[in-house]
This record gives C-alpha cells, structure tokens and sequence, in this order.
C-alpha cells in the first residue's frame, strides 16, 4: 500500500535575520470547530485532493493538512494570488514568535503538511500530477537565498517495509521562480517517487 504526504518547508538558517518588523501574532477563531468526517477518519484522503484555501480562515483546513499550526491563510501577503487566499511561511510560529530564542539557528520552521493521500492501485498509466502555485516574497520580506531560506516539497512514501522522505522540488536542474510573480509548478507523480 503506497500512501504519500506531501509535505512543504521553509528553511531560514538565520531567524533574526527574517524580519526587521514586529509580526501581528496569528490568531485563530474562538469556539470554532473544524471536526469533520475526513479528519476523524484514519483512512488516507481519495484522490483528487485540492485546497486554495479560499474556503480557509487563518489556519489550514485541519481535515486537509496536518502539521500546519505555524502557517497562516491570508488575503494580504500574496500579490496577484491565483486564489482569494494564499498559505504564508513566514518564519515564525502560530503566536508570533521566532522557532528559537537564539538567533543563529539553522533548520526547518514553517510546515505545512497534508493527511495521507491513497494512492494505491494507481500507476504511471494513470498519470496523476501535482500541480501548486508559489510566490516568493509577496508582499512581505523576501526569502534570502544567500541565508539559506527555501521552500521545498517533500512525499512521504509509507510502503510494507519502508518509510521515506524525497525531497521532489526543487530538484537541481528546476529554476526556481524568484521574480516576484506566482508561478504554477507541475509534477508527475510517478516520475518524482
């Protein structure tokens, strides 16, 4: 049985050097449930998984993501967003604060990570794609390459006797998009795993 996760990171190998401005800490609606039949279920999500997070408040669809406390759903970081919302990896968590009290750091921060997706009994003839749309930078700080920062993608490969994690994108021949622009990257499922 193949069960995937696809998993986003930013990466910031100096948190003090992220931001020069106080963040409004992040809040999340009071008494608001978000229990569903999908996130009760331990059953991987069928195929086609999709979120644009237009249907989102400030946190991750919890019957869609895991993992996803620390990344914000807004309206007013992206800039010509392909979707009224967008997921923002800002560096730091849920409350506003930096993932470590010491400045010089280093490693994953912002994680935004979905339920397991079945895909069991498909196969390369059945051609399933990923595809996304990412922005660098927005209206918010751009993400310093020279300090390390990046964004990848990651699945999780849940198999009988193995469990693994590949990095997918970027991959070394990938461009990555650092125009300012959202741009839509498309992967070939079977290709990447």
């Amino acid at each position: 049985m193949r069960i995937f996760f696809l998993t986003f990171f930013l990466c910031p190998t100096l948190l003090w050097a992220q931001f020069t401005v106080e963040p409004l800490p992040k809040t999340k609606a009071v008494g608001k449930v978000r229990s569903t039949v999908r996130s009760q279920s331990e059953n991987p999500l069928p195929l086609p998984f999709w979120d644009d997070f237009s249907f989102t408040d400030t946190s991750p669809n919890d019957s869609l993501w895991i993992d996803s406390e620390n990344v914000r759903i807004n309206a007013d970081v992206g800039i010509d967003p392909p979707s009224i919302n967008v997921a923002s990896f800002d560096g730091l968590t849920a409350t506003g604060e930096g993932y470590s009290a010491s400045p010089g750091d280093e490693g994953p921060t912002d994680v935004l990570t979905s339920c397991p997706i079945a895909l069991e009994g498909l196969s390369i003839g059945n051609n399933v794609y990923l595809s996304f749309f990412y922005q660098y930078g927005g209206s918010g700080e751009n993400p310093e390459q020279s300090q390390g920062d990046s964004l990848i993608l990651e699945f999780l490969s849940v198999g009988t006797d193995t469990t693994v994690w590949k990095q997918v994108w970027p991959l070394e021949n990938d461009i990555v998009n650092r125009n300012g622009y959202f741009e839509q990257h498309i992967l070939r499922l079977y290709d990447e795993t």
